[in-house]
């Protein structure tokens, strides 16, 4: 199947870390936080070592999602950060790909 035929589940592991899988996967990946996962976090103590601890881990919820058309894997932060400004800065839908983008900018020949 291709991807634009199969269906996906989103999952928004918090701080920029959504990911996307075939849905059934996105389940078992669910199923194995709610069983397993604890949270953990670090105690600051300026003159001393951090305590880490284990705390509550709230479980990512899983969203049908469609698979996204444009594809910016292989590209920096930087990059992808600069390709979004020219996206929210267009009007309509002339914008270039992120392919496009990369090539106009030459930043893909280094």
């Amino acid at each position: 199947m291709s991807k634009t035929k199969d269906v996906y589940g989103g999952l928004g592991l918090s701080w920029g870390g959504n990911v996307i899988l075939p849905l059934e996967q996105a389940h078992k990946v669910q199923e194995i936080f709610a069983r397993y996962a604890v949270g953990f976090g670090d105690a600051y103590r300026p003159d001393e070592p951090n305590i880490k601890y284990v705390k509550d881990y709230g479980v990512p919820d899983v969203c049908v999602t469609e698979y996204p058309a444009y594809d910016c894997t292989g590209m920096t932060a930087k990059q992808i950060e600069e390709w979004e400004q020219a996206v929210r800065h267009s009007e309509g839908n002339t914008f270039l790909t992120p392919q496009e983008f990369m090539a106009m900018r030459s930043d893909n020949n280094e």
